[in-house]
């Protein structure tokens, strides 16, 4: 039976803290590549760009060992595991995409020399446990690998304490030296800190460091005066086509300012936040499921299916219906997901169901995302992850039989046009996450549209209270707008599944409309 990578495990193995921090290095920059696995996994092996002409060889064995990985590498380095066996393992570790294939047979041939000898040296010092092991030694050995994973965890609280420290400092220096014109110097600066951030596995601070980066150098300004100069300079009444150049440009500032600030708002609380989540306590106001979820957002600890179902957030027999599924690029973050919103047919709530892959993980040939479903989807059970937002993430074991798909009949589509909520309801529920500065800036929920029109130029929808709600496109997302005026032309107004997004300038909620239920028709308007 393979072992169980875990980044836990694969940091305790790391021989030094600077044989980790290069080996998220080669990770995160592309090094590693072509990396593959047998079918049960218990087989890894790459290639890993370094300094000789060659590229050199790590591989990890899961399952001639039952005690610990046993490691290879064809680099010179006398230290093992040395970098680019860790980087296999942490790569292999954070889920990253790994290509079935048949085991290398030197692979096979090492791993059968090794178990003839009964797990003896290995050319770098891997030791397999005895064949017999009584009770007491087997005892010991768990709590010896319990320590050393309790071990690791500390090392890394530690760690990570710190880089929220230096964060810290970081954001009053940059505070106090203005936010209105972030230098090139600033920038440089901030990417020092997203890699500081990377390297202590703090996710969150680093996407937001990353998004800080990307609004300081936003292009929006730039692009709208050399538009309105191209329009005075054919314009007839250049001192009327003045005062546009001047609004436009204006705008555009305080967009960018306008994220620039908010941005590090949220940087600023998730420091704060970090913290309270590394001591193991509650922010105040904040729900245990908040806090839990800010070990994944904040604290880059993945959840597996099992810890989850532990802690209570598992639910059981659901049916499940996606009202819309878009896929976005994330340069920011270089990451390409896909995500499906799926609407429970049991209370209404849509859950949101989410997979990515790194721009470099994109090059293997088994790198997929999950694509739209039409189907009826039923689920045994599933997690449900923590967090006091809309979309919580819903996730099941796609090996376990958990879960069955079937035609969408009249009966599930009646159900659903009955869960459509009115608009007040909906953007109370919006409301409430943006209580927490760290949640989302959007939520996708399914409205009950009984109108839809023009006023003041914005396409206006209606619920049947007379409530009304403007559309746009969010700035960040594929433009649906034109698409999903052309479909309420043709097929009118029904359940529409509709993204509710806050506009940072205008302190205002939007909608942007993602799909559209008419008759026995799913119309979607996106990718």
């Amino acid at each position: 039976m393979a072992i169980e990578l875990t980044v836990a495990l694969v940091e305790s193995l790391a021989p030094t803290a600077d044989a980790l921090s290069d080996a998220r290095s080669i990770v995160r920059s592309g090094k590693l590549s072509k990396p593959q696995k047998t079918s049960d996994a218990s087989l890894l092996w790459g290639l890993v760009k370094g300094s000789a002409k060659e590229p050199y060889k790590p591989s990890v064995d899961l399952g001639a060992n039952p005690e610990r990985p046993v490691m290879r590498c064809t680099c010179p380095s006398r230290i093992h595991p040395c970098k680019h066996a860790v980087a296999l393992m942490l790569a292999f570790a954070e889920a990253k995409a790994f290509a079935e294939a048949e085991a290398p047979k030197d692979l096979l041939d090492k791993r059968e020399k090794y178990v003839a000898r009964g797990g003896g040296e290995d050319g770098k010092g891997a030791k397999a446990p005895p064949k017999e092991e009584s009770p007491e030694k087997r005892a010991a050995r768990e709590a010896k690998a319990e320590a050393t994973k309790k071990a690791a965890a500390a090392k890394k609280t530690v760690m990570q304490a710190e880089a929220l420290d230096v964060l810290e400092k970081f954001l009053l220096d940059l505070v106090s030296t203005g936010l209105g014109g972030l230098s090139a110097k600033s920038v440089k600066a901030i990417e020092e800190q997203a890699r500081r951030m990377n390297d202590a596995d703090l996710r969150g601070a680093h996407a937001l460091l990353r998004q800080l980066i990307d609004a300081a150098q936003s292009s929006e300004e730039p692009k709208v005066k050399k538009a309105a100069k191209k329009r005075a300079k054919s314009s007839k009444h250049p001192a009327e086509e003045a005062e546009v150049v001047d609004h436009g440009a204006s705008d555009a500032l305080a967009q960018r300012h306008a994220r620039v600030a908010l941005t590090v708002t949220r940087l600023w609380i998730a420091v704060r936040k970090g913290r309270k989540v590394l001591d193991g306590k509650l922010e105040e106001g904040d729900t245990q499921s908040e806090a839990d979820a800010q070990v994944e957002s904040l604290l880059g600890r993945a959840w597996k299916l099992p810890e989850l179902q532990e802690r209570g957030y598992w639910v059981k027999d659901r049916t499940l219906i996606e009202v819309a599924h878009e896929k976005s690029d994330e340069p920011v973050l270089e990451m390409l997901a896909h995500k499906g919103y799926l609407l429970d047919l049991g209370d209404g709530s849509v859950h949101m169901e989410w997979t990515g892959l790194p721009y470099i993980a994109l090059r293997q040939a088994a790198a997929s995302l999950r694509q739209a479903r039409s189907n009826v989807l039923s689920v045994s059970e599933a997690a449900l992850y923590p967090g006091d937002v809309v979309n919580r993430r819903v996730r099941w074991d796609e090996k376990g039989g958990a879960l069955t798909e079937r035609p969408r009949g009249a009966a599930e589509l009646a159900k659903l046009r009955a869960l459509a909520k009115p608009f007040d309801a909906a953007v109370k529920l919006f409301r409430e996450q943006l209580k927490n500065p760290l949640s989302p800036l959007e939520a996708v929920l399914l409205l009950d549209v009984k109108n839809v029109g023009r006023a003041g130029g914005a396409l206006v929808i209606e619920d049947g209270a007379g409530a009304r709600m403007v559309l746009r496109d969010a700035p960040w997302a594929f433009a649906t707008l034109d698409n999903a005026e052309h479909a309420f032309a043709a097929f009118g107004a029904g359940p529409t599944a509709v993204r509710l997004w806050f506009d940072a300038k205008e302190r205002l909620i939007y909608g942007q409309p993602l799909a559209l239920f008419a008759g026995d028709r799913h119309v979607r308007f996106g990718l």
